[in-house]
């Protein structure tokens, strides 16, 4: 499933399913707000799951009693990555606007949880079985990724608040991610976890420009060129995750970036203008390159240099 085939009226339809039949499933009725609301936490967890590949029953890490805002609470112990999440399920049909303040108040639910007699005080038994010893799993390497979710819409002011709200948090907790989803950004994320599952694309083809690119056969045959950003992003929207289907990073989900990769990013940003793509053979002409069976190393960025690698 790719964006071009899920439409906006269709994405609406597929949502509001979903959740009546996981009230369904529970025996709940979707006209009760309290039970809709709790199918919907139960129905992202789900897809988030299945976008970050974690084995979650579906059940367990569910609050229903405005446990500290936080409605979900999953982990992952292999990865040391723990999501903390707030859902709002409003009219899927007009999608109201979310409340910058309300947003707000949830993302900084980081700062209570550093106060670890505050977080004692307000939470519950079993919301601390996950955030009871939030600052050191920080301090362990931990990552903790923030996720407000509503089929609402964020403003611009907000999301923009939202990205401060992060950096001045990743300053010195850089394993801090907040994300907020509303009702588009959760059209793209529910893409994204489907896209998962697609087939390795057989083949890739490039725009090249004339005169912009090196071709060296040896000690391997390589290519270095530069490439327009709207190149990658094209063949991103056509391909999605099955690009990057051989590299093992994908299976690791979204887990954040760790203290090492925020210190090479603000004392060495050079070392993240390229894009690396391994590939076990291609066709050139003067303005593209065909590629077969490649796997992309995810880096992309808003740079115009693609460096490309052959086996």
């Amino acid at each position: 499933m790719t964006d071009a085939v899920l439409s906006v009226e269709e994405f609406r339809r597929l949502v509001g399913d979903e959740v009546r039949q996981t009230c369904a499933d529970h025996g709940w009725s979707f006209d009760d707000a309290h039970k809709r609301g709790i199918a919907f936490q139960i129905w992202f967890g789900q897809l988030l799951a299945q976008h970050e590949t974690l084995d979650w029953e579906g059940e367990e890490g569910i609050f229903t009693n405005n446990d500290l805002k936080i409605d979900v609470a999953i982990e992952d112990s292999d990865q040391k990555a723990l999501y903390l999440i707030q859902t709002k399920f409003v009219s899927v049909g007009s999608n109201p606007p979310l409340l910058i303040e309300e947003v707000s108040y949830f993302f900084n639910r980081h700062n209570v949880l550093l106060d670890h007699n505050r977080a004692y005080e307000v939470a519950s038994d079993d919301l601390l079985g996950y955030v009871g010893d939030y600052q050191q799993r920080l301090d362990d390497g931990w990552t903790v990724q923030f996720y407000f979710v509503s089929t609402g819409r964020a403003s611009d002011q907000t999301k923009a608040h939202v990205a401060e709200l992060e950096q001045t948090f990743v300053i010195d907790n850089p394993g801090i991610s907040l994300n907020l989803l509303d009702f588009f950004a959760l059209k793209e994320y529910y893409v994204e976890a489907q896209s998962l599952e697609q087939q390795i694309p057989d083949e890739v083809r490039i725009d090249l420009p004339r005169g912009k690119f090196i071709y060296s056969r040896q000690p391997r045959p390589t290519i270095v060129a530069v490439v327009k950003a709207n190149s990658l992003v094209n063949v991103y929207r056509k391909e999605r995750e099955g690009l990057f289907a051989y590299n093992i990073r994908s299976f690791l989900g979204c887990k954040g970036i760790n203290r090492d990769i925020v210190r090479t990013a603000n004392e060495d940003p050079k070392d993240f203008s390229t894009t690396t793509m391994v590939f076990q053979r291609f066709a050139r002409t003067s303005i593209s390159m065909s590629i077969r069976r490649n796997s992309w190393a995810k880096n992309f960025r808003s740079s115009m240099e693609l460096k490309l690698l052959a086996l």
